[in-house]
């Protein structure tokens, strides 16, 4: 499927494919391409619209924009699923261990990442990867040893290869 600026620029250029004319046929195809990307969009941005609306949890900085869909846990292990959008297309790490991904709870008690995973990598240190712009991307962050009584994190750090996100108040469900 062609991108709303290539369909554009194939209409400038008077064709469709390889060198072929633009015929009447070809511009229907065309405008449906429009129509269909166009759809697309909307329904991206009404999804998105949707995870806000459910009071999810939602960061922001100059790289990254990230939503806490969820955080479960059973027993003492605590499993986190956030969903990113990058601003720019660019390659990132997301650091689980080594004192970098980490959570706080209203205890006092810091959890360190015990493994991320994004698709079907995972990792006990560091994932890297190319995040494409606006693209939704689930991230999985395993967290153990948490307490029973932990029904919520007071902080929830992320940190990525040059920043991080911090999310505030993540309820962990049980």
């Amino acid at each position: 499927m062609f991108n709303k600026q290539q369909v554009i620029r194939l209409v400038v250029l008077g064709c469709f494919g390889l060198g072929t004319p633009l015929t009447d046929g070809r511009l229907t195809e065309v405008k449906a391409a429009i129509a269909e990307r166009e759809q697309h969009e909307i329904i991206d941005k009404n999804k998105q619209d949707q995870l806000l609306a459910q009071n999810l949890k939602r960061a922001d900085n100059k790289y990254f924009t990230g939503i806490v869909q969820s955080c479960n846990g059973a027993t003492s292990t605590v499993i986190c699923t956030l969903v990113y959008r990058s601003k720019e297309t660019f390659n990132a790490g997301i650091n689980c261990r080594d004192s970098n991904t980490k959570a706080f709870d209203s205890f006092g008690n810091v959890y360190h990442c015990s493994q991320v995973q994004i698709s079907p990598l995972k990792s006990e240190r560091r994932i890297t990867m190319r995040y494409p712009k606006g693209t939704p991307i689930k991230i999985t962050l395993t967290f153990n040893n948490i307490p029973s009584q932990t029904n919520e994190f007071h902080t929830l750090e992320v940190h990525h290869s040059a920043s991080f996100l911090r999310f505030n108040n993540v309820e962990v469900s049980r």
